[in-house]
């Protein structure tokens, strides 16, 4: 699993769960996005992300995503988001 395909599992992660608790939305533009990559992940697995919405208000979002490989309970990456909504 690349790098690019990890941030967008977490993005896509974060936009589901901002749309699921916020309603759908005409506009969400990203504004800050981060991500650490904790460990190189082997390509043969199931892939997880586990998101929670720290911060939702009418005006925006903010949140965290862990990726997660089959059951480990070690994640192989951390994001932050927020979005301008």
């Amino acid at each position: 699993m690349s790098d690019p395909v990890m941030m967008a599992l977490a993005d896509a992660a974060f936009y589901t769960a901002t749309l699921a608790e916020q309603g759908m939305l005409l506009l969400a533009v990203t504004t800050n996005f981060k991500i650490n990559f904790l460990r190189k992940p082997p390509a043969d697995c199931d892939r997880f992300a586990h998101c929670q919405l720290l911060k939702l208000e009418r005006s925006m979002a903010l949140g965290e995503v862990r990726l997660y490989l089959g059951y480990a309970e070690q994640p192989v990456a951390h994001a932050t988001a927020t979005y301008a909504l």
